[in-house]
């Protein structure tokens, strides 16, 4: 049975979030040779990438207060629409990057961008992914600063909530298809508290009740109502827990405006209610790699469905 798969290069993973415009090339390649062996081999028939910012976008984003109500003073609005500009044009430096990184590793990438409008269906706002990976190309997305006059303000629409909306309307047009997500990183997934913190576990799986409603409303959750979904969490260590209130997640290193490892774990959490199992590797070792050999993994972090 063919597999179709959402690959998300997280920021951390290919770029130094602590330093402007720093590309982790080596890091980068490890991510597109993992995925591209994924696809020659056959484990995978069909994939979408999408990246985060990293070091490309968040610290513009940051300087000009992207997501803030749009300024009624002239020159304070011409500082934001120029910060607007610096963080696409920041962004779009890193998807070249990401494109230029497959396509030397043989996968036929190009990019896709996320047509925004709350009148638009969101199926169609993904058409043009979809009909590039129906044709067999590997569309290349990120998260992206959108207008949304109706708030007055614009936003950033992040690269996690893209791969959630992805996964809604991916599955009726592979129906066939198993379809599976994987989140590279820059730690070998998700800890019970800051890996730099005493004591922190590594988890090595997450059991989440499946959502039987549509996306949008699971999307409108807070964090406590994502976390009742937890049934179950078995560490490396071979603790297992029932629940998530020993977890303290902390926040992301570096410049994020996007909610960090937080944004992770609750998007995880909704993949794996649709029924899509989730992986949580780092770039170092994506687990990707070893699964599409079938040899043992390193360590990861799986969330899959009750």
């Amino acid at each position: 049975m063919s597999r179709v798969a959402i690959v998300k290069f997280g920021g951390a993973a290919v770029t130094n979030k602590t330093k402007k415009w720093c590309l982790e090339k080596d890091l980068l390649r490890n991510c597109c040779k993992s995925l591209a062996g994924a696809l020659s081999s056959g484990y995978l028939a069909n994939a979408v990438i999408v990246h985060g910012a990293g070091s490309f976008g968040h610290f513009e984003a940051k300087e000009y207060a992207i997501g803030k109500t749009v300024p009624s003073n002239k020159s304070e609005l011409l500082h934001l629409l120029g910060g607007v500009r610096e963080t696409r044009k920041a962004v779009k430096a890193l998807n070249d990057a990401v494109v230029e990184g497959c396509i030397e590793h043989e996968i036929a990438a190009a990019r896709s961008d996320v047509v925004v409008s709350p009148s638009v269906p969101l199926h169609s706002q993904y058409e043009e992914a979809v009909k590039m990976t129906q044709a067999g190309l590997v569309p290349v997305m990120h998260g992206e600063v959108v207008s949304t006059f109706a708030e007055n303000r614009y936003k950033i629409l992040s690269g996690d909530i893209i791969i959630e909306e992805l996964c809604e309307v991916l599955a009726p047009a592979f129906p066939t298809a198993v379809h599976e997500c994987f989140f590279i990183s820059n730690v070998p997934g998700i800890f019970t508290k800051p890996p730099e913190e005493e004591g922190a576990e590594l988890i090595k799986e997450v059991v989440v009740s499946k959502f039987e409603n549509d996306g949008a409303k699971m999307k409108g959750m807070s964090d406590e109502e994502i976390k009742k979904r937890i049934r179950s969490i078995e560490l490396w260590n071979g603790t297992k827990m029932e629940g998530a209130e020993q977890l303290s997640l902390g926040g992301s290193g570096g410049t994020d405006v996007t909610g960090g490892i937080l944004s992770k774990f609750g998007s995880a959490i909704n993949i794996a209610a649709m029924g899509i199992p989730v992986l949580i590797s780092d770039s170092k070792h994506p687990v990707l790699t070893t699964i599409a050999a079938d040899a043992p993994a390193y360590s990861y972090t799986k969330f899959s469905v009750l």
